[in-house]
């Protein structure tokens, strides 16, 4: 029998229509409509978008409304899908019709005679030579596995080869549309992302709702594709920022990316360089380790420093590869100039003794972003007993400019987050920037990569800011060119960190930042949230967090009359309905779980 009536979750952030709808479906719509097609509902005097979610005998009210028009004659999503959706809303703080929006990358429209149905299929691969077993944990429903990966060239190569290995269709989640570009090439598979056209979006999608692509490539907005007898989910760059919507869903896709995986009953690979140390610490994840010396190639010169970055190695290091015909890449942390106080002699800098990251300058005060502790500038350094505290700093301002006065035999060009690198440029150039902006030069042929002052990132008053800085560091590894070089200045080279880069093992990494995280509660040992909110709404917060066992802390003072702050507790899920609830009465704020950043 076909159904008359259908369920929909309305697409609105309004937290008072995150509720299930139901409509008669008009004779003229019966047989077309299915559980993930588009309509349109007349709501409240106007008429809306909506997502079918279920098909009903009966609806729960007295009289329902006939759907005013149907969007897709195709349904974008399946009842799986849909369940995920609910599971991203309720974690992220998002409604069920919000995550069913982001869940298409850019705006859908329907396949056009100038984009053609996209076909693909899993290019044939040989098992990797690190891979000793036969069987690898993708072969295995609901396995997890963690790949430590040093290159995109490994990730590759094992996603080559487990795609061809499966029996089923595979989703490969891509930090950025370049990485989903790539990877749809090597497999040959499709790729979906929001910078592609519609038509080209509703091309690929159409293929691989109808299993016509077996490997579907996305960026974070696409988990939620259609992938036909799902039996692998694939992330790959997992250590990278841009898996973290910045928009609400305020989703991570690598948690989303398990979340499908579940769902699915499908077998889930995390691969990265420098993966999150919540993957590594899981007893239920697999490890697999990469032999390095068989991807990279470089191998990095670590110096000390001990005053400014712009040092003669520095400069040697440059002038080498403008020699060459080839781009170097100078990268420090931060735009303009900086910000936080360290000893010239000794490189000491403050820390806050409870959460273990460093204190930031705010007001001629320090303080610290994770318990709010605030103290004066010391006078004399705690190390070496020296005076000479350096309150200034470098940024990507100050470094191009110093650069600029010396004579290196090409040009220095500044690129950050609002200044892109010119498509036509000359070269060789110095191109200097922050580890923001090293997309940028992603493709370039680079004859040297400098790590300016890496302390920047190692003294960031964020408790990832260790495991950013191994991130950062295999990233810029993988830019450098044949026969090129790798210059790495800091003060602490004897950090865990800078130790496994260069000894190449994340795990030597792994067991000496744990304990580290364990003694702070920080993930994964305890939950972090970020919330961003007005001042008069900082005591609310504090009570929603505290009835969910949490405590707010580090509340510090933003423009526009608002206040920064994170809830930290042992675990999630008690403080998540009282978040909810915390979103829906107050309109303007902001809590984030799962952040990237806690600055």
């Amino acid at each position: 029998m076909t159904a008359r009536f259908c369920r929909v979750a309305v697409d609105s952030p309004v937290w008072a229509l995150d509720r299930p709808f139901d409509y008669e479906i008009p004779a003229r719509f019966i047989g077309r409509v299915a559980v993930g097609s588009v309509v349109r509902v007349p709501l409240h005097g106007r008429r809306v978008r909506a997502f079918v979610t279920e098909l009903v005998d009966a609806p729960e009210v007295a009289t329902t409304k006939p759907l005013s028009a149907l969007v897709s004659e195709q349904p974008l999503y399946t009842s799986d899908e849909i369940a995920v959706a609910r599971t991203i809303a309720r974690r992220y703080l998002a409604t069920v019709g919000q995550v069913l929006h982001h869940g298409v990358p850019g705006r859908y429209s329907a396949p056009k005679d100038s984009d053609p149905p996209v076909r693909g299929a899993p290019v044939a691969s040989d098992r990797p030579p690190w891979l000793e077993e036969e069987r690898g944990p993708w072969e295995e429903p609901r396995h997890e596995a963690l790949l430590v990966a040093p290159s995109p060239a490994a990730e590759e190569e094992a996603v080559s080869y487990a795609a061809t290995r499966v029996r089923g269709g595979v989703l490969v989640v891509a930090p950025h549309p370049a990485r989903v570009e790539e990877m749809a090439r090597a497999l040959g598979g499709v790729a979906l992302h929001g910078d592609s056209r519609p038509g080209q979006r509703a091309a690929a999608w159409a293929a691989a709702r109808e299993g016509a692509a077996r490997v579907v490539c996305v960026s974070r907005a696409g988990i939620l594709a259609p992938v036909p007898d799902l039996a692998l989910v694939w992330v790959c760059g997992a250590h990278e920022r841009t898996l973290k919507e910045e928009r609400t869903p305020r989703l991570h896709a690598l948690r989303a990316a398990r979340m499908r995986a579940d769902q699915a009953g499908a077998a889930f690979v995390a691969s990265s360089p420098a993966p999150p140390l919540e993957l590594w610490a899981d007893p239920g994840v697999r490890h697999l380790q990469v032999a390095r010396s068989a991807y990279r190639t470089v191998r990095p010169e670590v110096v000390g420093l001990r005053s400014d970055p712009v040092t003669p190695r520095l400069l040697d290091t440059v002038r080498s590869a403008i020699a060459s015909g080839r781009d170097a890449l100078v990268v420090i942390t931060r735009r303009g100039s900086a910000l936080r106080v360290r000893c010239r002699d000794c490189g000491w800098y403050p820390r806050c003794p409870d959460c273990r990251v460093g204190l930031v300058v705010m007001s001629d005060r320090l303080r610290c972003r994770g318990c709010g502790r605030d103290q004066r500038i010391p006078d004399r350094c705690a190390s070496c007993q020296g005076e000479r505290l350096d309150a200034a700093g470098w940024g990507s301002d100050r470094l191009a400019d110093s650069l600029g006065s010396h004579d290196l035999g090409a040009p220095v060009l500044k690129v950050d987050a609002d200044t892109a690198l010119p498509k036509k440029r000359p070269r060789p150039a110095v191109v200097v920037g922050t580890f923001a902006a090293v997309g940028a030069v992603r493709s370039a042929d680079l004859g040297a990569v400098v790590a300016a002052d890496l302390d920047q990132l190692l003294g960031r008053p964020d408790f990832r800011a260790a495991e950013r800085t191994l991130g950062a560091l295999e990233g810029l590894a993988g830019l450098v060119g044949p026969g090129g070089r790798m210059l790495v200045q800091t003060r602490e080279a004897e950090h865990h960190a800078v130790q496994a880069f260069t000894r190449r093992s994340y795990r030597h990494f792994a067991e000496r930042e744990l304990p580290l995280r364990e003694q702070a509660a920080y993930p994964p040992y305890g939950v972090v949230v970020a919330a961003d909110v007005e001042a008069a709404h900082v005591d609310a917060l504090a009570a929603a967090a505290s009835s969910g066992g949490g405590l707010l802390v580090g509340s510090i003072p933003r423009p526009g009359g608002r206040m920064s702050s994170l809830v930290r507790a042992p675990e999630l899920d008690p403080l998540i309905e009282p978040l909810r609830e915390f979103v829906a009465s107050h309109a303007t704020a902001r809590v984030d779980v799962d952040p990237v950043d806690v600055l």
